[in-house]
């Protein structure tokens, strides 16, 4: 007779054999499932339709002093900001120049020169920037930053500049800045409008198409929030944000519009884009802070910072 002998299986020793293999397999799954993304926060001041207004203006004070807006004050206000968050990001929407009797003097270099030194990042082209064609524009920015490689990104997604233009190596269609480890990237749309004398550059006004491949650019790149600075006026904006995906902000400029909190406007495939916009002429300034978790942006607060009678003028500037 064929005697088949089993072995008795230690079930303690089963049992810590499957615990161990479990713990093992459980280290394995824990280093290869990515990091759950930590959030950052973007903080971006904005400004728009400036228009030349370097000091501050009506109602005068005892000293015929101006108590409201103007660009000491703004400096100021930037000046607090950045002092407690040294990375956030300062733009401009637009019509810098052209406005006030400091124009007339000056010519925007002066403006220009100040706007850098506080700061500024970025900026897009209003239609009083090409008020006397784009070569006089393209002398005062050289006059103003002396290379465009030491200058401010100037954003221009939806100009068509000839190739011989002295414009043509200040503009820049899209823009990508890294901040708090987040890759924010920027495409900025000019308007047509009196006394806008843009030629030979082109305007181009289908701006869905021209903005929406350009978004796709900077997703391509890794941008994980982009902003848009369009200098069109809120109708502009809306329609702007209804039928492009995948823009987060769009900055506001040429209709003076102050808005106290962002409009909130649902864009194809879902999400929101803000829309926010700063008043003019030196008057306010917007801040708006976000956080930004992987593809994942959401707003934190947002304040129209008041340059006002009791706000304080930089004195350097």
């Amino acid at each position: 007779m064929l005697i088949i002998k089993r072995k008795r299986v230690n079930r303690t020793s089963l049992a810590q054999g499957l615990s161990m293999i479990l713990f093992v397999f459980g280290l394995f799954l824990m280093a290869a499932a990515p990091a759950a993304a930590q959030p950052a926060q973007i903080t971006l001041l904005h400004i728009n339709d400036t228009h030349s207004h370097l000091a501050a203006w009506g109602p005068k004070d005892g000293n015929l002093d101006g108590t409201l807006g103007g660009l000491p004050k703004v400096a100021w206000i930037v000046a607090m900001e950045k002092a407690s968050d040294p990375n956030a990001l300062f733009v401009d929407d637009g019509d810098i120049m052209d406005g006030d009797f400091f124009f007339n003097e000056y010519l925007g270099v002066a403006e220009f020169q100040l706007l850098k030194s506080i700061g500024l990042d970025a900026m897009v082209l209003g239609n009083h920037e090409f008020r006397f064609g784009p070569s006089f524009l393209a002398d005062i920015l050289q006059s103003a930053w002396g290379t465009p490689a030491g200058g401010v990104a100037i954003l221009g997604t939806n100009l068509q500049i000839p190739a011989d233009n002295p414009l043509l190596p200040w503009i820049s269609p899209t823009l990508i800045k890294v901040v708090n480890g987040v890759k924010v990237g920027f495409i900025g749309l000019s308007t047509k409008g009196a006394p806008a004398n843009p030629a030979p550059v082109a305007v181009q006004k289908t701006v869905c198409p021209i903005s929406q491949l350009a978004v796709n650019s900077l997703r391509g790149a890794g941008a994980q929030l982009v902003v848009c600075l369009y200098h069109g006026g809120m109708d502009a904006a809306r329609a702007l944000a209804a039928c492009v995906p995948g823009i987060d902000v769009i900055v506001n400029g040429h209709d003076n519009a102050a808005l106290e909190q962002p409009e909130q406007i649902a864009r194809p495939g879902g999400g929101t884009t803000l829309i926010v916009s700063a008043g003019h002429l030196y008057r306010y300034v917007g801040r708006l802070r976000l956080s930004v978790a992987g593809s994942e942006v959401s707003m934190i607060d947002y304040a129209l910072l008041s340059a006002d009678a009791d706000t304080p003028s930089l004195p350097a500037v």
